[in-house]
């Protein structure tokens, strides 16, 4: 019960995953993917969603990649430069933008917005072109004037305190999810909105050591906090599909697993460069040496090939480049 198998690229390894993971949980088997690859693992998670299944990952997933996650970030970038109309559309059709109430009149007006722009402009879409815009296809006046009030004329060039700029982060996030109806919206809820509410809240306690910094300083600031915090959601999960680091697979099993990424560098990972200590210096020190990951991943790899059923795969070609089979 072991195959083997080599895809042309790495995103026909993860479809081809995806798929036998869909027939496990077709057959109510338990399977698992254990790799040491994170891209692998999210283009494995894209492929099972479009048959709405969520496999239950260890890593979680990081909060800078979750719906509000990616939200904050965008409109954290309406304070770094002009308005353009991808900027403009990207946060239009944003699942939590104008998520309170009449959403589907939202989606229509904003793929009117999206042919107007199109086909008349401007590039840089301003309070003079939505209004035409408004008159051209009659849109509702209320819907006009909350997107020129919360999209337009929200660059800042200056510097800003810290604590500034969280407050206003805070205050337009909420008022581009609320709509044009003046309901609240949903940024907050679930497990990824009350932990990216979570790290606003701290980095506006520690606000008052932050000094003055510019837009592109904050943004750069709320990517690198959001990238450091990871969410996962217990109850949305499949209950057999699951995805393991090779740390969480040594003390668990089931009825498949697939060994992923089996490629060098990835499966063993390639030791990191250590400009300051030599191999001598790190034995003498007591630090553990590059060789030993090396033979944890081996074990890891024997403690798995054991299970019931197996599936190896690795992809022969990566960045169009040729990749070296794992040894």
């Amino acid at each position: 019960d072991l195959t083997l198998v080599e895809a042309q690229s790495p995103r026909a390894e993860a479809l081809a995953i995806a798929l036998r993971l869909r027939l496990a949980a077709e057959k109510g088997q338990t399977a698992a993917l254990i790799t040491p690859d994170r891209m692998l693992t999210r283009q494995v998670s894209a492929a099972l969603d479009r048959w709405n299944i969520v496999p239950d990952d260890s890593a979680g997933l990081p909060l800078q990649l979750s719906p509000p996650g990616r939200f904050l970030r965008h409109v954290a970038n309406l304070f770094t430069r002009r308005l353009e109309g991808e900027t403009l559309l990207t946060l239009l059709k944003h699942p939590l933008c104008h998520d309170s109430g009449e959403r589907g009149n939202h989606l229509l007006l904003t793929r009117d917005l999206e042919l107007d722009l199109r086909r008349h402009g401007p590039p840089f879409p301003d309070s003079a072109s939505l209004t035409s815009f408004a008159v051209r296809k009659e849109a509702p006046e209320s819907w006009v004037k909350w997107v020129v009030h919360h999209f337009c004329d929200q660059q800042i060039t200056n510097e800003l305190h810290l604590a500034d700029w969280v407050e206003r982060l805070i205050e337009l996030a909420e008022a581009i999810s609320a709509g044009s109806t003046g309901e609240t919206g949903t940024l907050w809820d679930k497990n990824a909105g009350q932990k990216a509410l979570e790290v606003l809240n701290s980095l506006g306690a520690e606000a008052q050591h932050g000094g003055l910094m510019t837009a592109h300083d904050f943004a750069d600031l709320l990517g690198a906090l959001l990238a450091g915090e990871e969410v996962r959601d217990r109850d949305a999960p499949h209950p057999h599909i699951m995805i393991w680091g090779t740390l969480e697979a040594r003390v668990q099993g089931a009825d498949l697993l697939i060994l992923g990424g089996l490629n060098e560098g990835s499966w063993p990972e390639a030791p990191t460069p250590d400009p300051w200590l030599n191999r001598q210096m790190r034995d003498k020190a007591g630090l553990l040496l590059p060789e030993r990951r090396i033979g944890l991943s081996a074990h890891d790899f024997q403690q798995a090939i054991g299970a019931p059923e197996v599936w190896l795969t690795r992809a022969t070609r990566s960045d169009d480049a040729e990749t070296v089979p794992s040894r």
